[in-house]
């Protein structure tokens, strides 16, 4: 499981110490204070969360309740931090329709559900591909034939693929962004 902040410089935290705090937890009790954090965090963001739901926005407490921590690991997304947009959502700037787009029309969107609606703009939030479809492009298909699913959980309770060789002899895959100002 990964720590919020760990990495963050002004904690000052030495590199060998924060390895072991963001990942040597195993998985079972990482989920077990994922679970813990996040019904804190839920109980802090009370209103934002009612708030937001109330706008049509479904809020996902995570896989087993266990917010982003196993949504990191078994998706590698699935979450939203807010950078701004919720205050937009609650305010009715952004509008939020759940279900899917069954066709457009010449001036509006039908929904599911044969719901009909007028917009300026419609933005699909599609999310993004997977992991082995980078390395299908880049290493081509001959490789990515070979590897093991990146994400998830394997039958020993160990996050699978990534950080470690997962398919052809000596391909490992890291995932994951720099929180680091230097290392932009």
């Amino acid at each position: 499981m990964q720590f919020l902040g760990t990495y963050d410089p002004k904690n000052k935290v030495p590199l060998e110490v924060a390895d072991r705090i963001a990942q040597a937890m195993p998985i079972p009790p990482g989920e077990e204070m994922a679970r813990r954090s996040t019904a804190k965090l839920a109980e802090l963001d009370k209103d934002l969360l009612d708030n937001m739901e109330n706008a049509g926005f479904q809020c996902f407490r995570g896989q087993r309740d266990t917010g982003v921590a196993t949504l990191g690991l078994t998706k590698n997304g699935g979450f939203y931090f807010d950078a701004g947009a919720c205050a937009h959502v609650v305010e009715g700037k952004i509008k939020v329709e759940q279900g899917y787009i069954d066709r457009f029309e010449e001036d509006k969107v039908i929904l599911n559900g044969n719901r009909a609606r007028e917009y300026d703009l419609v933005v699909m939030a599609t999310g993004f591909s997977n992991t082995i479809d980078s390395i299908r492009r880049t290493l081509g298909s001959n490789i990515s034939e070979r590897c093991r699913p990146i994400w998830g959980v394997d039958e020993e309770g160990e996050l699978r693929g990534a950080w470690r060789e997962f398919g052809p002899k000596g391909l490992w895959v890291v995932v994951g962004e720099s929180r680091c100002d230097q290392c932009r």
